[in-house]
């Protein structure tokens, strides 16, 4: 996963951002603090189901 989250991290710019962090502010809809976004959660899974 490190190399398809390049430059997504807790301080990536906006909706770049693919995890949420501990006051959401990017407006990401991420269900729980500390967690991946929905745009982090799909790059997870297009990940796994590219390598099945």
């Amino acid at each position: 996963m490190t190399e398809s989250t390049a430059g997504h991290s807790t301080c990536a710019p906006g909706r770049d951002n693919w995890v949420s962090g501990l006051i959401e502010t990017n407006g990401n809809n991420a269900a729980m603090s500390m967690h991946m976004t929905d745009q982090g959660v799909d790059n997870m899974a297009h990940q796994i189901t590219a390598r099945l």
